[in-house]
């Protein structure tokens, strides 16, 4: 229910319809830009929480039934809308290269015996069909999204992009900050909103805020912890293949995390938090709830 909702804000704001609810939800200027970010404030937040979805469902897709690629695919075309640069790279990495390593590891007892899972080669054989599918829609999705497109572009090309920029900018603010005062780097400034008051890279949130000290126990500590006891789940918990998809989702967040900040924003900071809960709790996440309530 929550990625339906979710998505139906979502295109209600790529269609440029319902703008007095929206603002409720997001930025006002982001409702006239074209790029999807309600019920979040940003549309790299959208695209973020759109992410665990689409592993969620690709995943289900591979090793329950090829009904569940049609969540997928939603979920593609919600980060798509959002045009979110750093969500298309993490989904890159994340697809092509995280999510067969996880995949592999977690089905290396059938590689051991020389077999090969179906839901492995179905994968292999999805990423191709996505890979050509982008080539063949490639006009249209210049067209549609052009802001994400022409900085992938220009990122490709080697061209100044005013985004990264900003965010090179705050994180030399912070070691101007340390240059000033050697103990910031440990402890940081606090929240010195006047100062800078919206930090885009979790990295030089956590760095300028709490220091070194900060960046490691608040970030580090927590995610490590996170995907540690998900790799436990999976080991324990073979067919539960939930666990898989977290587990890609949390080893992009350190990836994307050095161009935003994810897990600190309003609303969206809920669902990662609520994420590293249910893999830490002792008990097995009940998919049969999951399932039917689609609440994760």
């Amino acid at each position: 229910m929550t990625f339906i909702i979710v998505s139906f804000f979502g295109v209600l704001q790529f269609v440029k319809s319902g703008a007095p609810l929206l603002e409720l939800y997001t930025k006002f200027h982001n409702i006239h830009t074209g790029r999807s970010s309600a019920p979040f404030i940003n549309p790299y937040d959208f695209a973020f929480f759109s992410s665990f979805y689409l592993y969620y469902y690709f995943v289900r897709g591979l090793f329950y039934k090829p009904i569940y690629f049609v969540g997928a695919l939603a979920a593609i075309v919600l980060i798509a809308i959002s045009q979110s640069r750093s969500i298309f790279i993490g989904t890159f990495v994340g697809l092509f290269l995280i999510m067969p390593c996880v995949l592999l590891i977690s089905e290396s007892h059938f590689l051991n015996r020389f077999r090969v899972k179906k839901g492995i080669l179905v994968f292999f054989l999805s990423l191709f069909l996505l890979v050509i599918s982008t080539v063949i829609m490639f006009p249209l999705l210049e067209e549609k999204v052009p802001y994400a497109v022409n900085g992938m572009k220009n990122l490709m090309e080697g061209k100044r992009i005013n985004s990264l920029s900003v965010r090179r900018e705050q994180f030399e603010v912070a070691l101007s900050y340390v240059e000033q005062n050697s103990l910031v780097f440990f402890t940081g400034n606090g929240p010195a909103k006047t100062v800078l008051e919206f930090v885009e890279s979790i990295y030089t949130y956590f760095f300028f805020r709490y220091g070194i000290i900060g960046l490691i126990f608040f970030f580090f500590i927590v995610l490590f912890l996170g995907i540690y006891n998900t790799f436990t789940k999976i080991k324990m918990y073979p067919e539960d293949h939930i666990y898989k998809a977290v587990l890609i989702w949390l080893l992009v967040i350190p990836i994307v995390s050095a161009t935003n900040n994810f897990t600190e924003q309003v609303r969206l900071s809920f669902f990662y938090y609520l994420i590293l809960a249910l893999v830490m709790s002792r008990k097995k996440v009940n998919t049969k709830i999951v399932n039917q309530n689609r609440c994760i």
